[in-house]
């Protein structure tokens, strides 16, 4: 009688083994896949218009997302700085015209990184 239990005890203990097994082996996976994203983005935003479209189209919590960049204006730029001024449509519903102003600057990896947004289409409506 306990040399059945043993063995039932036994397989359950397998079984939960390699439930472990499998989930730690998927945990890798989607961990390299994250990480190899992430090295992409960032390897494709040492491109100026890239950065733009990325950093105003993507992200969870973007308030200044726009659903696809219809014009791009370079205001100013040298090695280390640029500002650009972004024309699109509002993300959310109702899908208004907006205009940004973008502030951009290099990291030490040369990749172009966001430090400010400006929504100035309430200031270019003003001057129509």
């Amino acid at each position: 009688m306990e040399s059945i239990i043993t063995i039932k005890s036994k397989k359950r203990l397998t079984s939960k083994f390699r439930f472990v097994k499998v989930a730690l082996a998927s945990a890798i996976v989607i961990a390299m896949i994250c990480l190899i994203n992430i090295n992409m983005t960032n390897s494709k935003c040492k491109d100026l218009n890239y950065a733009t479209n990325h950093y105003m189209t993507t992200g969870i919590f973007n308030k200044n997302k726009v659903l696809t960049v219809n014009g791009m204006k370079l205001l100013f730029s040298d090695d280390n700085k640029a500002i650009v001024e972004v024309d699109g449509l509002y993300y959310e519903s109702p899908h208004t015209r907006k205009k940004y102003q973008l502030s951009l600057s290099k990291t030490k990896g040369r990749m172009w990184k966001l430090d400010d947004v400006k929504d100035i289409s309430t200031l270019t409506a003003k001057n129509n």
